[in-house]
């Protein structure tokens, strides 16, 4: 007989009894396989493949990232993850920026995914006083307690964890608390976040993490576009009405902090090597910043006969500006160790001042690197309106370049010899806002860019000790420097 309302009637109360049984019973089982039916695409299954302890996955909007950890928290509840075997009943803990948002973006995924009879027959969910998800309990005992990122981070210490997962970028205080949590059980993390906050991330977690450098983390990025099941019209209405940089996190993915970066063109990934001795093949050029109210900083760069500059060492000093000349020397023979010249050496203009004894200092400077040995001294730099060609020079010379049978930028730096260097390219920014006529760099994260600026405006090439005196000419002859 062929089901449909008229027919209904024709039925006994038996038969109608038979058909809400088995009615029942469909709908139980289609309940029971939720997760099969879970297809994640090539961004989240690459996510979930992954066995390291710490994951990073850093999309833009509607990637489908929270998805993904509520599905990942959910298969190592119940025992079922493909990839990981972790034994049940296990302690999993997960972050929400605040519970109210918890209520619109977790919970729902709970109920959508977790099957029924997978949840404890008495309390499958617990609730705080404002009627706020504070855990999910599972029918073989595993547990998901729920925090939020407004409360206190006291409350994270002392419990232990199989994973902790977070939504949405957290505090590093909270991240300690909760790493601390995963010692016993040597437990997972994974994050899942469009990056707009917590820059600390970008620093200690995705950039180290990119590079191979904690072999621990591995990072995921992705678009809106990534996701094949969205509508594209809706993402198209909403990209459009986003601004340059709001597109650059919330559709592209992209760390906030990243956005904005003056030396733009490096990339760590190519420009950082490992270091190597210089020998006689490199000619080395100096760049002194002294300060006031904060350490000097000098930076070296070593170039070859190619042109191509290796920022090789640097010095950040707290002490008096004759400690630091000394201090220069030293470091200079160290350079030259193995056959490398120092050629040339350039300072701010700042240090052509008296101290409080009417003692320059530009000539303390000088004093002691002749009192050290020293014959290369150093010469001051000619700053007027260098600022923005500075900045264009290094983004030129970290541009990769395609020479036909390889691809290389033309500066490199030595990996951990110029840390802080290396920090300011990443962190070295424009402002917010550009108008009226508001055009240079944000006065921050430039210790190292200003001496790796003063070394550019000398136009450095390989130089022989014989020739470090005179500058070529554009027909190749020499001629005597200024």
């Amino acid at each position: 007989m062929t089901l449909n309302p008229e027919n209904f009637s024709k039925l006994s109360k038996a038969e109608l009894l038979r058909l809400i049984t088995f009615a029942d019973r469909q709908v139980e089982a289609y309940d029971d396989h939720k997760l099969d039916r879970y297809c994640p695409h090539a961004g989240q299954s690459a996510f979930h493949k992954s066995d390291k302890k710490i994951r990073l996955l850093c999309t833009g909007n509607r990637f489908g990232k929270t998805h993904a950890s509520v599905l990942e928290a959910i298969w190592i509840a119940l025992g079922l993850h493909p990839y990981k075997k972790i034994l049940t009943p296990n302690r999993g803990k997960m972050y929400g920026e605040s519970f109210p948002v918890i209520m619109e973006t977790l919970y729902p995924k709970f109920l959508e995914w977790i099957p029924k009879s997978s949840l404890a027959l008495k309390k499958p969910f617990t609730f705080n006083q404002m009627g706020y998800l504070t855990g999910v309990n599972f029918a073989n005992g595993s547990q998901i307690r729920i925090g939020s990122y407004d409360q206190e981070v006291g409350k994270a210490e002392g419990s232990n964890w199989h994973y902790v997962a977070f939504d949405e970028p957290p505090s590093r205080e909270l991240y300690i608390a909760n790493m601390r949590g995963l010692v016993d059980f040597g437990g997972y993390m994974w994050f899942s976040m469009t990056p707009l906050k917590e820059a600390w991330i970008f620093d200690e977690l995705w950039q180290p993490g990119l590079l191979g450098e904690k072999e621990y983390i591995e990072c995921f990025s992705g678009c809106s576009d990534d996701n094949p099941y969205i509508d594209k019209e809706s993402l198209k209405l909403f990209i459009s009405e986003l601004t340059d940089r709001e597109r650059e996190t919330r559709y592209l993915g992209k760390f906030a902090k990243l956005i904005g970066l003056v030396i733009d063109t490096y990339n760590p990934e190519v420009s950082d090597i490992e270091p190597f001795e210089l020998n006689e093949d490199f000619a080395i050029f100096e760049g002194i910043d002294p300060h006031t109210s904060k350490p000097h900083c000098v930076l070296w760069k070593a170039v070859d006969k190619n042109g191509y500059r290796y920022a090789c060492s640097e010095l950040k000093f707290d002490r008096g500006v004759y400690d630091l000349g000394i201090a220069i020397a030293e470091r200079r023979r160290e350079l030259t160790a193995h056959g490398a010249k120092i050629v040339r050496s350039v300072t701010d203009t700042s240090i052509n001042t008296d101290d409080m004894n009417k003692v320059n200092q530009y000539k303390t400077l000088k004093e002691a690197l002749i009192d050290s040995g020293e014959q290369v001294m150093p010469k001051l730099a000619k700053k007027k309106d260098w600022v923005l060609p500075g900045i264009e020079k290094l983004r030129d010379l970290f541009r990769v370049l395609d020479y036909g049978g390889f691809k290389s930028p033309s500066e490199f730096l030595f990996k951990n010899r110029v840390p802080n260097y290396r920090y300011d390219l990443l962190h070295y920014q424009w402002p917010d806002d550009i108008s009226g006529g508001n055009e240079n760099p944000k006065k921050a994260h430039d210790d190292f860019i200003d001496p790796s600026r003063y070394i550019e405006r000398l136009a450095p090439e390989f130089t022989t000790p014989g020739s470090s005196s005179f500058l070529r000419t554009y027909n190749g002859a020499y001629t005597r420097r200024a």
